[in-house]
């Protein structure tokens, strides 16, 4: 987790998108969990209780959920066992859920495997901005208008 210094004073809410930027990148990094007036708390996609919906970019568009593993991975699992999804492919926000907005970077497909129950397959991610390698921080507020992030 990472501790913000902004908080309810800021507009910040409970379940509002965090990203990292990197080298001008923004990427999806979690979610505030905990707020108060003036320090929010942030859950990072890598840890093993945060769930994403996600959609793996290309023609066939494949949903799934991504999942924390507790490393610097993800894994994107329920993709189907007949997936067109390929190594080096680009994983997003789905919008699904309504936490997140479509479209945010998550992270590019390193493997595919069978999920313990052979019933799905799932894939490990490389997140597209590692927490560790984070210095400053986006959050994506509902605007007073129409209650879509602004």
């Amino acid at each position: 987790e990472i501790v913000l210094d902004k908080g309810q004073d800021a507009g910040l809410a409970i379940d509002a998108p965090v990203l990292g930027v990197l080298e001008g990148r923004e990427a999806l990094i979690g979610r505030i969990v905990e707020v108060s007036a003036r320090v929010s708390k942030v859950m990072l996609l890598q840890d093993p209780l945060s769930e994403v919906a996600a959609t793996v970019l290309g023609p066939n568009g494949e949903d799934g959920v991504v999942e924390g593993t507790n490393s610097h991975d993800l894994l994107l699992k329920f993709l189907d066992r007949g997936s067109q999804v390929k190594l080096g492919d680009q994983v997003v926000t789905s919008g699904l859920g309504k936490s997140f907005p479509a479209g945010i970077s998550i992270g590019w497909v390193q493997s595919l495997e069978p999920d313990p129950r052979q019933l799905f397959l799932q894939a490990r991610l490389h997140a597209a901005a590692q927490s560790n390698q984070i210095r400053l921080v986006l959050v994506l507020v509902p605007s007073s208008e129409n209650g879509k992030p602004r």
